[in-house]
């Protein structure tokens, strides 16, 4: 089963030169359009498969959004009103969650 396609638009936004440092630079046009700011820390992800792969930048704030919508989506509710059931109940804990032997 497939759902919709995560996304409704592609536009190619030219080349990118990798510096002697290791270093990328997003064009003006982009930055601009996703209103990466000097200084924005991006979240970096290698996806691969087989010979295939790509390297996507991302703001935290996109993925939040993502599983904000994905937990909706599983769970009929938004992501605080679950934290905050949980909460209330006391399950909700600070520690890391530990696995049981």
């Amino acid at each position: 089963m497939h759902g919709p396609a995560p996304f409704t638009k592609a536009k190619f936004y030219g080349a990118a030169a990798v510096s002697e440092k290791g270093q990328v630079v997003i064009s003006a046009e982009l930055r601009k359009r996703f209103d990466i700011n000097t200084g924005d820390r991006l979240l970096v992800v290698a996806l691969e498969k087989r010979d295939t792969w790509a390297i996507i930048f991302t703001k935290s704030e996109v993925i939040s959004k993502m599983v904000s919508q994905l937990v909706q989506s599983m769970f009929g509710a938004e992501l605080d009103e679950i934290l905050q059931a949980a909460e209330n109940e006391g399950r909700l804990s600070e520690e890391p969650h530990q696995k049981s032997e």
